[in-house]
């Protein structure tokens, strides 16, 4: 998801996981890392969502900026 509180960018990648028996930190900061390296952005959060949340076919990019 892509935002635009106060003027400046942010990027929040949501995760969906099959399994909960992971490391959540070390698993976001190499989700990120591997985000940066592949867009040359850094993402503001990764954030891990229930099962289920993120529906099949959903949009990889949600523009939720708000602009004029």
């Amino acid at each position: 998801m892509v935002e635009r509180p106060k003027e400046r960018d942010e990027i929040t990648i949501e995760i969906e996981l099959k399994s909960e028996g992971c490391d959540k930190a070390m698993l976001s900061e190499e989700i990120a890392g591997k985000f940066h390296s592949l867009c040359q952005l850094r993402p503001d959060r990764v954030e891990f969502v229930a099962a289920g949340t993120i529906g099949e076919g959903a949009k990889m990019v949600i523009d939720l900026r708000k602009w004029g």
